[in-house]
């Protein structure tokens, strides 16, 4: 008997129901939504916070720290990444409903009863760490020796980590000579935590130029640290650029961007839902 016979069958129907809400709602969720401030309450107290005295703490299983590393690198291992590791807002949620729909008469499952503010307010937290404005550059030159026009990236502080510090700029890589940063707010800056209203952010300006029609390409890399800690973490940024030619659509950040979510919903409620029907009696 696998695990699933162990189910009843009217659990595997709900869960099934559930992945399918999920589903439904999964399109509402891939935003970047939700208040991370309240969601840091609902993770370190979810009985508390919610007044369902039933429920346990996010905090009974997890770290914050594990939850985004998990996410992040779909591994086990969460010292294998940085504290402040990159998470989408998508991706957190995404897994979170997965995790919730799949785990239905387990320590997940509990977790259905949140309605979907406190849903949300749980993965903008998960998904809060510093983010960059765009997953890459990509320059186009007109001319050999021709500087292309700056390009603009955003690093943004997140709602619940305090001040962020910027301890170092760089471009490094094979084509790094043929990228320039003309005007950079944000080494060896310190900036405010964001709020729901307003971002704190600084910005680097990138141009391009190149003395042939060969395709270079780099990484630009902010390295930054949280208040109260000396570990340092970074966010690189892909830079790509040709003479003439347009260089290959940038490929992203190397984070999760969370695009499978809905898939796992599609599945999990297929799942749920073959199994209960599989036991239905036979017509003879």
């Amino acid at each position: 008997m696998n695990f699933l016979e162990r189910i009843p069958t009217r659990w595997l129907l709900t869960g099934a129901a559930f992945a399918c809400v999920l589903l439904w709602a999964g399109p509402g969720w891939a935003q970047t939504t939700g208040d991370p401030a309240a969601g840091r309450l609902l993770f370190e107290d979810t009985p508390g916070e919610t007044g369902l005295s039933q429920l346990g703490a996010c905090t009974n299983c997890h770290t914050i720290h594990d939850r985004r590393n998990r996410i992040a690198t779909g591994g086990t291992n969460s010292s294998s990444t940085p504290p402040f590791t990159a998470v989408s807002f998508s991706s957190a949620s995404g897994r979170f409903g997965a995790a919730i729909a799949g785990n239905y008469s387990g320590s997940m499952g509990q977790f259905s009863v949140l309605d979907n503010t406190q849903f949300q307010n749980i993965a903008a937290y998960i998904a809060d760490t510093p983010k960059l404005s765009v997953n890459s550059l990509s320059f186009t030159a007109s001319a050999i020796n021709t500087n292309t026009l700056s390009q603009n990236v955003d690093l943004t502080n997140a709602v619940t980590s305090g001040t962020l510090t910027i301890t170092n700029v760089a471009i490094s890589g094979s084509g790094a000579a043929r990228f320039n940063a003309t005007a950079d707010t944000c080494t060896s800056q310190t900036i405010a935590a964001s709020t729901l209203s307003t971002p704190s952010s600084c910005r680097v300006s990138v141009r391009f130029s190149a003395p042939n029609t060969s395709a270079y390409t780099a990484s630009l890399t902010l390295t930054m640290r949280v208040q109260g800690s000396m570990t340092t973490f970074t966010r690189v940024l892909p830079l790509s650029g040709q003479v003439g030619t347009p260089p290959p659509a940038g490929g992203g950040g190397g984070g999760d961007s969370g695009g499978g979510a809905l898939g796992l919903f599609w599945l999990a409620g297929l799942a749920l839902a073959t199994a209960a029907l599989a036991r239905r009696p036979r017509q003879t």
